[in-house]
């Protein structure tokens, strides 16, 4: 039986894709090239905005012709708005075989065998708090450097977000099975690791002994042969000093934190119930600066969220002159239906909606080109982890501090690193040229 697969949304779903890509390997079932040559058509969902949501209610819409052609062709929608909506979907869309929540992720195969036994629609969508996030060790596709679930949930309940409702409360992975999964993937060749969860800073692992967030940095650092260690998402209130101080003094860890603000005004900040004022979120930067040479920050911004008037707006435009963000993802507000923010009164229109996320897009376009001709003349080190010959004919990479370099056509550079010349820079990207063929590591 032949899948196709699409992913939708975040970092957790492309990991949580990889995981339903091996688990279905590993029970006998081949990967399509395209939908049109597949038996089982899985769309793995997000629910964080409406955007998201139409983006999939459209997909199906077009996969939902392929039946005419094939009519024992199957599908199924997975993760985020298989959990928000349940049965609702199968109401939506009655040619649907599968709706399957995040926790029901390592269940799949025996979810689509009862299927083909007995015919029947099958609705997986409680949280399972005995399955820790990505348990059971899996090799996905080697890029040389992959994503690792460290801990799924959320506790903090903002109120605009549908996060907790969707991927249920915080639960942290036991260390010692991240460390060898970590070290699997290493004797594999892999060199660089991203730490995933919904607020990583919160993670702990109440074992034989405890082990926070910084602890956790701190023994993975250790792993011989791993050359980089990133992490996301982070939530302000939980950033302390003792991960400030991980990243400056363990070598392995990239100077790059991103660090949702959302709004620049206490007020909206308080109404999105975030736990923590603007001034706290400045000290937080503060010594983050103070402590790490160069470190790359970025952030999240929503405008228009209910309240914001034109004084919280101008705030959160002096925040980003202020902290001078590397980079930033701003969004319009987008009502969640169960999340407490869907019953208050909207009160900024889709037209100032509209123009506000451009103010801060162009402003924020601006500050980043300015940061990033910092770094023309300069050496940098890359992992180089792409290459794109239709799009650019250009290898691409990633410095410590995130940024995107484009460097010359030498595929068989894949997969290393690499010192480069920078020679130019944009708003979103730089690039350069090799400085020698000898590997950095």
């Amino acid at each position: 039986m032949k899948f196709y697969l699409e992913t939708f949304g975040c970092q957790m779903n492309v990991h949580d894709s990889e995981r339903i890509t091996w688990l279905l390997l590993q029970e006998g079932f081949k990967k399509a090239d395209n939908p049109s040559s597949a038996d089982l058509i899985l769309l793995n969902t997000c629910s964080i905005r409406e955007k998201a949501e139409h983006k999939v209610f459209s997909r199906l819409g077009r996969l939902f012709i392929l039946k005419k052609s094939n009519s024992s062709l199957k599908f199924g929608v997975i993760g985020c708005m298989a959990q928000s909506y349940g049965n609702k979907l199968l109401r939506r869309f009655p040619l649907l075989s599968f709706v399957i929540g995040p926790d029901s992720i390592s269940s799949l195969p025996e979810i689509i065998r009862n299927e083909l036994e007995t015919g029947l629609p099958q609705v997986e969508t409680k949280f399972n708090s005995s399955d820790h996030p990505g348990s059971g060790s899996f090799l996905p596709d080697y890029y040389g450097k992959t994503f690792i679930s460290i801990m799924r949930g959320c506790n903090n309940y903002c109120s605009y977000c549908i996060v907790p409702y969707v991927r249920g409360p915080e639960i942290s992975r036991p260390a010692h099975e991240i460390l060898e999964e970590v070290e699997q993937l290493v004797d594999a060749g892999y060199k660089e690791i991203i730490l995933l969860g919904q607020n990583v800073n919160s993670y702990l692992d109440t074992g034989k002994s405890t082990v926070t967030f910084a602890r956790l940095l701190s023994m993975l650092n250790g792993i011989k042969g791993l050359e980089r260690i990133r992490f996301m998402t982070s939530h302000p209130k939980d950033f302390t000093e003792d991960i400030i101080e991980a990243i400056y003094a363990l070598e392995k860890v990239c100077e790059h934190v991103h660090l949702p603000i959302q709004a620049g005004s206490n007020k909206i900040l308080a109404a999105m119930h975030r736990e923590y004022t603007c001034e706290q979120y400045l000290k937080k930067i503060e010594l983050l600066r103070k402590r790490i040479d160069n470190v790359a920050i970025t952030t999240d911004i929503i405008v228009g969220f209910p309240g914001e008037d034109d004084q919280d707006f101008l705030k959160t435009v002096k925040l980003l002159e202020e902290v001078r963000f590397d980079s930033i993802f701003a969004f319009q507000f987008s009502k969640r239906k169960g999340t407490r923010a869907y019953t208050f009164d909207e009160t900024v229109p889709e037209s100032v909606k509209r123009s506000r996320l451009n103010e801060v897009n162009q402003l924020q376009k601006e500050i980043s080109e300015s940061i990033n001709k910092t770094y023309i003349g300069t050496n940098v080190e890359i992992f180089i982890d792409e290459y794109c010959p239709k799009k650019t004919g250009l290898l691409s990479g990633r410095t410590r501090t995130d940024k995107i370099v484009f460097c010359s056509e030498q595929p068989d550079l894949l997969y290393t690193f690499r010192d480069i010349l920078i020679e130019s820079a944009s708003p979103y990207a730089l690039k350069g040229v090799i400085l020698s063929d000898g590997e950095r590591h």
